[in-house]
């Protein structure tokens, strides 16, 4: 879950009044931008919408600037005022700058509010932008934004800081430890042993292998036995958060990578990401098609290098 600065951390006047819906009516979720200098500010922002423009508050949903920062504008279920007649339908996002301007940090915070966004509704929304929305006639969000959301809002991986150190984490299994694949299911790897710097600890199998905020680069190394030659064979990471009322839930995946593997081939594929506070990783493994013979994941390592942030 996306870190977000309130309405009074910014600063917010109370808005004239509000119309709220619900997440059944949500079906979009529109990335604009404020087509002004990247120095503006929500509060400036606020004050020409609702001086100048003569609306009820802030028209977006969120903020976002060049830092990454998110602020909260009118929040998740208040009906913005962004690109009528759809701001009952979709949720609006402004970065805070002109085309060209965002960074791969305030692309990144964007992207995480739409991960976030579909993790609330309980399905995905529609990824769109300001001109591309039925009845508007705009340059907005520009070109950069434009694209970007058009190609699905893929991210950079954010470089750590000059002269930091990652921990390497890593996890792997034992010869003892066997998988079974079910066809046609996601099914998560667990590791029972873990290093701790200087040696191997056996630990109770478990499907996480990183936790915590941090920018990582993780390496997953599998070995199947029983595959038929040819078959194919899906990998993916996926995130975790706790769950209220205990346990983890699901939050989002990775994009899944295809394998055919030999009888005896490992598998080796990195993945680089951003994790975010109270989250987990866990790696998934999917065998399309049945096969004429019990398959079992045989070995498995994860390695990671986390970056804390």
């Amino acid at each position: 879950m996306p870190t977000i600065v309130s309405r009074s951390g910014w600063g917010a006047r109370s808005p004239r009044s509000t119309t709220t819906t619900d997440w059944s009516e949500r079906i979009g979720f529109t990335v604009h931008y404020s087509a002004g200098p990247p120095s503006q500010t929500p509060r400036q922002i606020q004050d020409f919408h609702m001086d100048d423009r003569g609306w009820d508050d802030i028209g977006y949903n969120f903020l976002v600037d060049q830092e990454g920062t998110i602020y909260e504008g009118r929040g998740w279920l208040v009906v913005g005022a962004h690109a009528a007649p759809n701001n009952t339908s979709h949720i609006g996002v402004c970065f805070i700058g002109s085309d060209g301007d965002a960074t791969p940090a305030a692309k990144t915070a964007i992207r995480d509010l739409y991960v976030d966004a579909c993790h609330r509704a309980g399905r995905l929304l529609a990824q769109t932008w300001h001109s591309g929305l039925p009845g508007q006639s705009t340059l907005c969000p520009g070109i950069d934004l434009r694209t970007w959301t058009q190609g699905g809002m893929s991210t950079d991986i954010i470089p750590p800081a000059a002269g930091s150190v990652p921990n390497r984490i890593l996890y792997s299994t034992t010869a003892a430890h066997q998988q079974a694949l079910i066809p046609g299911q996601w099914t998560e790897v667990t590791f029972n042993r873990h290093h701790t710097g200087s040696a191997w600890q056996l630990r109770p199998a478990e499907p996480g292998c990183l936790f915590g905020a941090a920018m990582y680069n993780t390496s997953v190394a599998l070995r199947v036995q029983g595959i038929d030659p040819g078959a194919e064979l899906r990998v993916r990471l996926a995130y975790h958060r706790p769950a209220s009322g205990g346990g983890t839930e699901r939050w989002t995946a990775m994009p899944v990578e295809s394998f055919r593997p030999g009888p005896d081939d490992h598998i080796m594929h990195t993945w680089n990401g951003h994790l975010t506070a109270g989250s987990e990783v866990r790696v998934e493994v999917l065998l399309p098609d049945t096969p004429s013979d019990e398959v079992t994941i045989a070995f498995a390592r994860a390695e990671s290098l986390r970056w804390q942030i």
